[in-house]
């Protein structure tokens, strides 16, 4: 079986689940949750991170930094999640929605209302992105795909050249 039934996680409105590996895996939510399993999902340890904002993103870099966005921004935690710190991000406003590694000094910081590319602690490019509310991005070979809800259209961009976000619309 893929799936199987796990203990139970005393948490409201789950957000992201991040697998560290077979046993270990992370997941956040409302109210500053954040959550840690060693066995497989049996049980959770629940893990302080200092804010009570909504968490809504977790990923992990190819140096095994894992990165928590949410309500009152960036954390990052090099001991696997048992510990997180808050970074300094961007400075696009709202909440950091989507945090993306691209490599253990790069990283893609998604806010309500822009995206900024960050490498070695400082932004490279970043875009304010008007009409709407950003909800996600994904990284593909050379390329970024921003997802915004309100004005129902769709953001390329090269990685090598963040400045440049025309825009795709559908319907």
């Amino acid at each position: 079986d893929v799936f199987r039934r796990g203990g139970a996680v005393k948490a409201h409105g789950l957000r992201a689940i991040l697998p560290l590996s077979d046993d270990v895996a992370l997941v956040c939510g409302e109210y500053g949750f954040v959550g840690r399993t060693s066995d497989g999902g049996e049980s959770f340890t629940t893990i302080s991170v200092g804010t009570r904002g909504c968490l809504y993103s977790l990923d992990r870099d190819p140096g095994g930094v894992v990165w928590l966005g949410g309500d009152d921004g960036l954390f990052r935690s090099a001991d696997d999640g048992r510990s997180f710190s808050q970074v300094v991000v961007p400075s696009t406003e709202g909440a950091v929605v989507r945090v993306a590694a691209e490599s253990a000094s790069s990283r893609w910081v998604v806010r309500h209302r822009g995206v900024a590319l960050v490498r070695d602690g400082v932004e490279d490019a970043a875009a304010f992105i008007p009409g709407g509310t950003l909800n996600d991005l994904a990284l593909g070979a050379g390329t970024a795909l921003l997802v915004k809800a309100a004005a129902q259209c769709l953001a390329l961009a090269e990685i090598a050249r963040a400045e440049a976000w025309p825009v795709v619309s559908y319907r």
